[in-house]
Formats: structure tokens, C-alpha cells, sequence
């Protein structure tokens, strides 16, 4: 029954556009009614098993629509200014040890991009000359090489990630010369537990999904009052 409603998160990425129209109902469901939504953004079809909405389309538009209506995004430069500015620095790796994997992504990522290239145009022409059966054949598919690309290239990054950690720890030990404590972020568990074997003896703690809450408090207590976990 309220007059206003305001939804606030620090996190607005969505891995779909499904996922997106709950959100979208509570502030404006009038606007954002799901069937139109649903066939317009999520390139809905269906198959033998019934609709799939786990699809995207016309990511542009929703995006405009979002941002001229109900979206409003403020960086953390805008509302936190105390926080000094962001700094970024490359760290150049010799290819030794790493090459096969790199190569490898390269080698995947352009035969990817060309299948993308060619599926999207074929649902493109099928849209435009109204061919609702091509549309949810190629749809389907680039869902398929999408999917599929995606756990082919999350593969080779975890490997070449693995194979870095030596490298990182290395780069960790040579900035703790310079400042007391470090946070470093890390994607893959056996990536953390790498770096936390290599720098045991600066005092280490680690904090994962793998933990319970108890044991994450105890490692953020730990960090933030032991002068020796660094």
C-alpha cells in the first residue's frame, strides 16, 4: 500500500533478464507487464517441455528503457568520496608455463565469436521476415554456443589462474615490504588455498563461501585486531 517504492542494492547485475522482472513488477508492474517483457527481452520460445525464458534480446533497448524510466546508478565516486581513487596496474608474467592455456582461449574465443556472429544474424534475418520456428532454432542455439563457450573458457582461466599463483604470491610478498596488511581477492578456492599455503608465515586468513558465518567473522576479527595476520 505504499505511495513510494524503492529498491536498493549494491549488487544490480543479473545473470538474465528474467531475473530482472520481478524487480521490475514491484516498482512499476503496469509498465512492465511479463508477456510483452518476457518475448521482447528474454527471447522466449518454446519447447517440448514448455516456455524458456533464460534467453536475451534486445539488451540495448532495455537498457535505454531502464535508465530513461526507473534505474538510477551512483558510483561509488559519487556518494563515497572519502575513498581514494581506484588504481590500476598490469603485471606483466612471462608466457613460460602459461602459454598452452593462453593460447588455447585465443584460439577458442575466435571460433566462438564467429559462431555468435553467424547465429545472431540468422535470428536477426528470422526475425525480420517473421520465421517464428528459425527464430527459436537459432535462439536455442546461440543460447547453446553460449553456455557451452562459457564453461569451455571458465576451464582454461582456472587452469592459467592455478599456474599464476606462484607468480602472485611472489608479487604479495613483495608489496607486504612496503604496508602492513593486504587483502587480496581471489575467484577459485583451490587458488586461495595456493596463496594461503605460499604465505603462511606472514599470517594468513581466508574467508570463502566455503565457510560458515562463525568461521568468516573470526577470520575478519582476526585480520582487522592481529597485528601479525597481515
Amino acid at each position: 500500500r505504499a505511495r513510494r517504492v524503492i529498491l536498493m542494492t549494491g549488487s544490480p547485475i543479473v545473470n538474465r533478464p528474467i531475473e530482472l522482472h520481478s524487480l521490475l513488477s514491484i516498482l512499476d508492474a503496469p509498465a512492465w507487464p511479463f508477456w510483452p517483457y518476457a518475448q521482447r527481452y528474454c527471447a522466449a520460445y518454446q519447447n517440448r517441455w514448455g516456455w524458456d525464458f533464460s534467453g536475451a534480446s534486445h539488451l540495448d533497448e532495455l537498457q535505454y528503457k531502464l535508465r530513461s524510466t526507473l534505474m538510477v546508478r551512483r558510483l561509488k565516486a559519487d556518494v563515497l568520496t572519502e575513498l581514494p581513487p581506484k588504481r590500476r596496474q598490469l603485471i606483466t608474467l612471462s608466457s613460460k608455463g602459461y602459454s598452452q592455456s593462453l593460447k588455447a582461449e585465443a584460439t577458442l574465443q575466435q571460433r566462438v565469436d564467429e559462431e555468435r556472429e553467424a547465429l545472431e544474424l540468422e535470428r536477426d534475418l528470422a526475425d525480420a521476415i517473421g520465421d517464428t520456428e528459425a527464430y527459436n532454432r537459432a535462439a536455442q542455439a546461440l543460447r547453446q554456443t553460449s553456455q557451452t563457450a562459457f564453461e569451455e573458457i571458465s576451464r582454461i582461466r582456472h587452469e592459467t589462474a592455478v599456474a599464476k599463483s606462484p607468480a602472485v604470491a611472489e608479487h604479495v610478498i613483495g608489496l607486504l615490504e612496503s604496508t602492513d596488511k593486504l587483502v587480496v581477492m581471489a575467484h577459485h578456492h583451490d587458488v586461495v588455498d595456493a596463496l594461503c599455503e605460499a604465505l603462511a608465515e606472514y599470517g594468513v586468513v581466508s574467508l570463502t563461501g566455503r565457510d560458515s558465518q562463525a568461521v568468516r567473522q573470526h577470520a575478519v576479527d582476526t585480520f582487522q585486531t592481529d597485528p601479525n595476520t597481515r
